[in-house]
């Protein structure tokens, strides 16, 4: 399927999350090979080229995150059908195999109608799978967070910077045979890291929008920032090395949480909405990680 389908509803809460996270290990973004070295990823900003996470990079990982916890938390509920779409849940889709489509076609076609997701004459241009695979979308709690062929996201990611005189090392491995498991001769090659430091903060920030407490994919983000902030995150290559391992800096983290008057009625309560659209710090609400995931819960 070539489109997305964006969901066009009101704007009725805008989380601003700001992760801090320590970098305690060495860290490698790959972009390429070039002669014997991999090189880290840059970005060129007036003429001086300053290493940076791209946002793809960030997203997959939370993605990943988010896939592993969603088939366990959503394991124990009683809702059996979004158990089972959880559970087939695979990077972007869901339909797997013919039995999939056969199981949900119809089910699938009365409720993208009924839901005025589509009308009945666009619907008749898509296949089977495109049907299924748009409604199993709109059930899914992943893919109401991280989007997929058929949904937009409610989470946007940004490129995560570091400071343009950032400190880059070398470290000299070798290729290793895995089938063998020994070292291949003549394979030496180098690798380009950010080391360990204080200084080496990793700053991600991410924009949640219309993600509404205690709906499942509030919980979901909730048990994802719970993850992050007890066990950390891991992202970039090298990680049998121990590469990539950062650890969240709780004090340094925050959440602007925009709470948006539904139906405003008088002058007092337009107001606030044009305040928190023009982010008014005195409008916003300003959480920790830990009240954030509360207030999700």
């Amino acid at each position: 399927m070539s489109s997305i389908y964006y969901e066009y509803v009101m704007l009725k809460n805008k989380a601003i999350i700001n992760l801090v996270f320590d970098l305690l290990e060495p860290l490698h973004i790959g972009e390429r090979l070039e002669d014997n070295i991999k090189k880290i990823v840059r970005f060129n900003i007036n003429g001086k080229y300053v290493p940076f996470i791209p946002s793809e990079s960030i997203k997959g990982t939370f993605r990943n995150i988010a896939t592993k916890i969603a088939k366990e938390i959503f394991n124990y509920i009683e809702d059996a059908d979004l158990k089972e779409i959880v559970k087939i849940h695979d990077k972007d889709t869901h339909v797997s195999s013919e039995e999939v489509i056969n199981n949900y076609i119809h089910i699938a076609e009365n409720w993208i109608i009924e839901n005025n997701i589509i009308s009945k004459d666009k619907i008749k241009e898509l296949s089977d799978y495109e049907i299924v695979d748009m409604y199993l979308s709109f059930k899914c709690p992943i893919c109401k967070l991280f989007g997929s062929k058929t949904l937009s996201s409610k989470l946007i990611f940004y490129d995560s910077f570091f400071a343009i005189d950032s400190n880059i090392f070398n470290y000299t491995s070798t290729s290793i045979n895995r089938k063998a498991g020994v070292v291949e001769e003549g394979h030496l090659y180098q690798i380009e890291y950010m080391p360990p430091s204080k200084l080496n903060k990793v700053i991600i920030k991410i924009i949640a929008e219309n993600v509404i407490p205690k709906f499942y994919d509030a919980k979901l983000l909730a048990n994802i920032l719970d993850y992050v902030k007890n066990i950390g995150l891991s992202i970039g290559g090298n990680k049998s090395r121990g590469y990539g391992l950062l650890t969240l800096n709780k004090d340094q983290s925050c959440v602007k949480l925009l709470e948006f008057m539904e139906n405003p009625k008088d002058y007092n309560e337009i107001k606030k909405n044009i305040e928190l659209l023009l982010q008014k710090e005195e409008a916003i609400k300003k959480l920790s990680i830990e009240e954030y995931i509360k207030y999700l819960k």
